[in-house]
């Protein structure tokens, strides 16, 4: 419902498709936050591997962008 506001609310194409966006992500995973809710010894573990994957698939896209050395250096850290 909040969201359905923040959607209404939007000042740009841009904003709303933003909002959408996080509406039907936190539909698809709503089973998964009341189970975490619901039981929290379950230890459903976190979400953020799939996240993390995005960051060096964005950066060896089609177009890739440069690494210093430090950020290729952690980089690289994120897989471990």
């Amino acid at each position: 419902m909040l969201l359905k506001k923040a959607e209404k609310g939007a000042n740009t194409p841009g904003q709303k498709k933003a909002v959408r966006e996080w509406r039907r992500y936190i539909r698809r995973k709503w089973d998964g936050i009341l189970a975490s809710r619901l039981c929290p010894e379950a230890n459903l573990g976190v979400g953020a591997e799939g996240h993390v994957n995005h960051i060096p698939s964005a950066r060896l896209s089609s177009r890739p962008l440069a690494w210093s050395r430090t950020g290729a250096d952690q980089m690289a850290r994120l897989g471990r």
